[in-house]
């Protein structure tokens, strides 16, 4: 029986993109028409993934989950502020972009993590840099390096094969971040090394520098910024809500399923497809579309996934687990 799941599998992840989508599209509709069901979100093709293999696609899942223990919950507490949820009156519709207008194009910004599996430090440098940008009221308006994540901060997990985001928020309070920038720039410290490219073999993960980049005017050490703390919501939905509203975006892991990779649209609910691994993603803020409550989120994988990089997931129900294992840390300035 073993082997026989393993051959499934292995047929399963040889499977292209383009064949995922049409065996999908045929199953989805007999679901429409056998159960009547309805579909909150648009299923189509994501330029992002083309004559990609789905083997290919999971090696770019790299959220790897800590245990729920309370070990962790002791050392990933939350906030004080974060623990009285009776006060807290938040709005119908809520976009980091739009609430802190002098930060919009460092929230919007949306990254390409190439054939790389560093979602967990790419998502978690984005945050980094929202937070900080917000707590200066717009005067540090640089991003953080993800790069500095994904080759130095070996507690936070192995590069390109996948990591914590939870562990990177620690250490933002301790090592500190330097500037970091996409593939090919060269204004900031550590930009991203890895280029944008569909067709490429899977990337290994950079080596640690010790230096910024030669263009760059400053030193490693100067050009550090930190964190001043780091938890976990073990609250759910209104801790995480709560936070949004008053310091930026969070990091959340979700569960990656076949179907997920053909989203376009709309409101998502998992309908089909097989699991495929753990995905960090940016919550940037939440609303409702007919009715349905859902977060806004910032994907790592260009502006041609979803809705110009964004996707919307289905809000208080724990979608794809999604309020489960969510992270943040706050600015030092």
């Amino acid at each position: 029986m073993k082997i026989l799941l393993l051959i499934l599998f292995a047929f399963a992840w040889a499977e292209n993109y383009e064949e995922n989508y049409e065996r999908l599209k045929v199953e989805l509709e007999r679901q429409r028409q056998t159960n009547g069901n309805t579909f909150s979100w648009k299923f189509g093709r994501n330029a992002y993934f083309k004559n990609k293999s789905i083997g290919e696609i999971k090696k770019l899942l790299g959220y790897r989950m800590l245990p729920q223990t309370m070990k962790e919950q002791n050392e990933m507490p939350m906030p004080e502020d974060l623990l009285n949820l009776e006060n807290f009156n938040y709005p119908l519709e809520f976009d980091s972009r739009k609430h802190w207008p002098k930060c919009e194009k460092v929230i919007g910004f949306i990254k390409d993590q190439a054939n790389c599996g560093s979602c967990w430090a790419v998502s978690s440098a984005s945050v980094m840099s929202d937070r900080t940008c917000i707590a200066t009221d717009g005067q540090f308006t640089k991003l953080l390096s993800d790069t500095e994540l994904l080759s130095c901060c070996r507690a936070c997990g192995y590069g390109c094969d996948g990591g914590y985001p939870q562990k990177t928020f620690k250490y933002w309070v301790y090592s500190g971040m330097p500037t970091g920038g996409p593939y090919g720039s060269n204004d900031t410290c550590k930009p991203y090394p890895i280029p944008p490219c569909n067709h490429c073999s899977e990337a290994k993960t950079p080596k640690c520098s010790k230096s910024c980049i030669s263009t760059y005017p400053l030193s490693l050490k100067e050009d550090r910024h930190y964190g001043s703390t780091y938890y976990q919501f073990w609250l759910g939905e209104r801790s995480m809500m709560k936070d949004i509203f008053i310091y930026g975006p969070i990091v959340a892991g979700m569960s990656v399923y076949e179907d997920f990779l053909h989203y376009k649209e709309g409101v998502y609910t998992h309908k089909s497809g097989l699991y495929l691994g753990g995905h960090a993603v940016r919550i940037i803020g939440w609303g409702e579309q007919d009715d349905i409550p859902y977060w806004l989120v910032a994907n790592s994988w260009n502006t041609t996934f979803g809705e110009d990089g964004l996707f919307k997931i289905r809000r208080g129900f724990d979608e794809c687990g999604i309020e489960s294992y969510a992270s943040a840390g706050r600015a030092k300035v």
